[in-house]
């Protein structure tokens, strides 16, 4: 994901990841135009298209991240 230019260029931040199999902290260096660009883990894909029957039958599954910028 990329923020929107609020951060003070060059500085760096730490960014806390959690949810359904994560649970980190890194540091994200703010770029020249004062954006974060940060790599959030999504989870596996479903294996079914989700209009077809072993899609419906499956069913969907949700994982969730919260982002934490310090």
């Amino acid at each position: 994901m990329t923020t929107p230019a609020g951060y003070t260029p060059g500085r760096s931040y730490k960014v806390t990841l959690r949810g359904n199999g994560v649970g980190t902290t890194i540091t994200v260096i703010a770029d020249p135009q004062g954006r974060l660009h940060i790599d959030v883990p999504l989870g596996p894909g479903n294996p079914y298209q989700q209009d077809t029957a072993p899609g419906i039958l499956a069913g969907t599954h949700v994982y969730t991240t919260i982002v934490g910028i310090g």
